[in-house]
């Protein structure tokens, strides 16, 4: 094991970094990505990372990523960021707008649907480490060392917010364009009510790392972290307040994602997914089929999931979880966020600048659009 401090890391010496190489084979439709990717390797191999939150999250380079099931049509291709840091929020508020935010206050935007992305000036040099986006042009940022910004002119500028805290946060999502959370070190949970004007912490009841918020609406919300920390709130006579679930587990959760008003997911280290059928009050292991380390995952409906994470993995499920499926990955660098902003079209990013596309013709059956979302699913 080989722990190495870097100052493109989100966290504090928590980084493990191994050398891969891309992988040879591809499909036939990708022949000239493929071969662009080897030359890519060819000159520099790239970097995988790992994260400790509590406990190692080592990468292992015998992983591989299986092929899809035959007879699918799913694609995913490698797309070009123009960053080399490690890239950790994805979000399309629509179609063709969209943003990504990284390590030294990356932030990049596309207007064309992902054809091309354009370096924004975050006002930072601190990692950005999630996004939330309320439409293509109202949107938050927030980083390492309680680093939170905001844009209401699509991006064009970013104004920094106070929030109190020097605390790294990892993940912020919105229930509506007023009531925003954040989340990260040591507990640290923070609330606004006026777009986050101001921010102001609300009494998580942990000293867990938290790595991921989900916004149901401006009431319900779930959080996750390390030693399988699950928070649920609700709004009582006004007052915010969270309150602890069992996961049954200890592993490092990193991503939680809501379905409806009922289903909640959540995914970690070793490959855990997690599932609850009841808002999040109890919850039940569902099996990934893998043991790498899952980043992220995010919910078209309670049927159709996707979640990504190290060496590239992948998995889809189209059942609601009752069985995933590792799907061809263009990549073997850990994916750090997926999200979708239709089901024929998905984005993923990751270490080393990794920015893949997700294209499809199918729409899943079972596929019904939400008509209130969250803004953003976490870290």
């Amino acid at each position: 094991m080989n722990h190495l401090v870097t100052q493109e890391c989100m966290l504090e010496a928590n980084f493990t970094l191994n050398k891969r190489h891309f992988p040879t084979a591809g499909r036939a439709a990708l022949v000239l990505a493929v071969l662009a990717l080897l030359f890519a390797a060819l000159l520099d191999p790239g970097w995988n990372v790992g994260v400790s939150l509590g406990q190692d999250l080592v990468s292992d380079t015998s992983k591989t990523t299986a092929a899809p099931a035959a007879g699918t049509s799913d694609l995913w291709s490698a797309v070009s960021s123009g960053a080399a840091v490690h890239l950790w929020s994805v979000q399309f508020p629509t179609i063709s707008t969209g943003f990504i935010s990284g390590g030294s206050g990356t932030l990049l935007k596309t207007t064309d649907g992902g054809g091309t992305w354009t370096p924004q000036t975050s006002g930072t040099t601190l990692d950005l480490n999630a996004l939330s986006l309320a439409d293509s042009q109202i949107g938050w940022a927030v980083g390492n060392l309680g680093t939170a910004i905001r844009t209401s002119n699509g991006g064009n500028t970013w104004t920094a917010m106070s929030t109190g805290t020097s605390d790294h946060l990892l993940s912020v999502t919105f229930g509506d364009s007023s009531t925003g959370l954040a989340v990260g070190y040591n507990g640290t949970t923070l609330r606004t009510i006026n777009g986050g004007a101001t921010w102001a912490p609300v009494s998580s009841g942990t000293i867990q790392h938290l790595t991921s918020v989900a916004f149901y609406n401006s009431a319900i919300a779930w959080a996750v972290g390390t030693s399988g920390t699950i928070l649920r709130s609700a709004t009582i006579e006004g007052q915010f307040a969270w309150t602890a679930q069992s996961s049954g587990i200890t592993n490092t959760l990193l991503s939680v994602a809501y379905a409806n008003n009922f289903d909640v997911w959540a995914v970690g280290t070793g490959g855990v997914i997690l599932h609850s059928a009841d808002v999040g009050s109890t919850w039940t292991p569902q099996a990934s089929g893998t043991s790498s380390n899952l980043w992220s995952v995010t919910a078209l409906d309670s049927q159709n999931l996707w979640a990504v994470g190290e060496g590239g993995v992948i998995l889809k499920t189209t059942n609601g979880g009752a069985t995933w499926t590792a799907q061809s990955s263009p990549t073997t660098q850990t994916l750090l966020f997926v999200q979708f902003p239709s089901p024929q079209t998905g984005w993923a990013v990751g270490a080393s600048g990794t920015l893949l596309r997700y294209s499809s013709g199918n729409v899943p059956k079972a596929y019904i659009p939400f008509l209130s979302r969250n803004y953003s699913e976490g870290w």
